[in-house]
């Protein structure tokens, strides 16, 4: 059984021994006493369920946390990924200006968006709330430097993963694990619950030149999307959260179908190791008619319908 700073290879010891927490730290402990999830390691990881220290009721975020505890072990988990979620989603500090590690409540304090951080801060409160909960560095062993920190806790009588970064919960129907997850990536993509605030970078260099865009009923209008990959090796899917008020196609073509508000989810996936990346754009769809296009190229610049979807139009 592998553990310590190097389970995960040479370059990745590296950079985990020069990891930016103060030598000595809780967080460097933790890295030392890491175990690889492997056959070896299962029986250890998985073959028991674990308990909450009944000295966590001492801990310094135990009332802190009590306000979040719901009538389910879902609830309360949702109400605290909703927490650190908006606390990573509001923080813009320059990197050269943030702050790691310290206590569990001097994180909460100063705020963070640093994975590492917001998992130690993430365990915490879960234990508070009467949740076992325990650490996992997710790392891709072909891509180094490329890594993640997320928290798995044992909740409805199984091993789940929670992403205190992002605000997601792993598994719509029921906890994944991160054992399930490694030997089936593509159920992150399948059954992650959807973040409970929007979209987040990643690296597979996919970005959308508009966050917001306004498009008129009846009309369409391109979402100009750009993926740092070459071409063939990533997929590009489009949804929309509300088909009455906007329909997109993978190419990125928004059609304005109602008035109201919708949000346009892309995501892009590398076809060969199954990473992902999601963003999301904003759009605003007003009243109008017809099909048409709304290519600033046309017509000087006007909308013009094109006909429809073979609907009865009366606009004469």
């Amino acid at each position: 059984m592998k553990q310590g700073y190097g389970v995960f290879g040479k370059a990745y010891e590296v950079m985990l021994r020069n990891d930016l927490h103060a030598p000595g730290s809780i967080d460097h402990q933790l890295m030392e006493r890491m175990i690889l999830l492997e056959e070896d390691s299962l029986p250890l990881l998985y073959g028991r369920v674990p308990t909450v220290n009944p000295a966590m009721k001492e801990h310094a975020l135990y009332p802190f946390t009590r306000q979040f505890v719901g009538k389910s072990a879902v609830e309360t988990i949702d109400n605290l990924l909703r927490l650190t979620a908006g606390i990573a989603q509001s923080c813009d500090l320059p990197f050269e200006q943030m702050r790691f590690g310290g206590t569990e409540q001097q994180i909460l304090q100063r705020g963070t968006d640093w994975c590492a951080d917001l998992a130690r801060v993430g365990v915490a409160l879960l234990n508070c709330a009467g949740i076992p909960a325990r650490i996992g560095h997710l790392v891709n062993p072909d891509r180094p430097y490329n890594g993640h920190v997320v928290v798995e806790a044992h909740y409805d009588g199984r091993f789940g993963v929670l992403d205190f970064v992002y605000g997601s919960r792993f598994g719509a129907e029921a906890p994944l694990s991160l054992w399930e997850l490694h030997r089936c990536p593509q159920q992150i993509r399948e059954q992650i619950e959807p973040s409970l605030w929007g979209g987040y970078e990643g690296d597979l260099g996919l970005y959308a030149a508009q966050s917001y865009m306004e498009v008129e009923s009846g009309y369409t209008k391109l979402i100009d999307l750009y993926v740092d990959r070459p071409e063939g090796e990533v997929t590009v899917e489009c949804s929309s959260s509300d088909r009455n008020v906007a329909r997109v196609d993978d190419e990125g073509m928004v059609t304005g179908v109602g008035p109201g508000d919708a949000t346009i989810t892309i995501t892009a996936t590398d076809v060969n190791t199954g990473e992902y990346q999601t963003i999301t754009v904003d759009v605003s769809v007003s009243g109008g008619g017809g099909y048409g296009t709304n290519d600033p190229a046309s017509d000087e610049g006007e909308d013009r319908p094109s006909g429809g979807y073979g609907t009865s139009d009366e606009r004469g």
